[in-house]
């Protein structure tokens, strides 16, 4: 287990963690996770953070004790856009965190789960035939990058907004 992440030892992260700022909070969920969440001090403060009112730190603390699943490499770039300065993108990445923390995929956690990817199968209730996508090691061969899980389709919406209007100015000017 490394003992420092992004320059920060496990002891500043945990102090991050139990900020009032959900999307510090997030990050340090995510750092925590790198350094090894199953280690104590690691554990005891990512169980704590589990009851954090904050739905989006509920669901980067069930990812780093690996109840969610969400690739290393997909998970690191949640990590970084949270750290960077594109308020945009942070938001986006909170924003994805607070929907997966009301979706299906997320259960109650106690403990860190022994076998991650058997656990996150298991909350997800899916059938046998779906975890063909996982190699022998347990890990997936691909996972959806979270920043892109949650969008909605702008367009249509705004299309759906001006024809719903010009429908209403036709119907008004035709009946008076």
């Amino acid at each position: 287990m490394n003992d420092v992440f992004e320059g920060m030892s496990i002891n500043q992260w945990i102090k991050l963690l139990r900020v009032r700022s959900p999307r510090e909070q997030c990050a340090a969920a995510l750092a925590l996770a790198e350094l090894g969440p199953h280690a104590e001090p690691a554990k005891s403060a990512l169980l704590a953070a589990l009851k954090d009112p904050e739905p989006c730190v509920q669901a980067a603390v069930q990812i780093a004790i690996d109840v969610v699943y969400i690739a290393p490499e997909n998970r690191r770039k949640m990590f970084e856009h949270l750290q960077n300065d594109d308020e945009e993108m942070q938001q986006r990445i909170l924003d994805s965190l607070h929907e997966l923390a009301f979706s299906s995929l997320l259960g109650t956690a106690s403990a860190p789960e022994k076998e991650p990817v058997a656990s996150a199968i298991r909350i997800a209730n899916l059938p046998p035939s779906s975890t063909q996508d996982l190699t022998d090691s347990g890990e997936r061969e691909y996972a959806p990058d979270i920043a892109h899980v949650h969008s909605l389709p702008w367009p249509f919406v705004l299309g759906g907004i001006a024809l719903l209007l010009s429908l209403g100015f036709c119907f008004a000017g035709c009946g008076g």
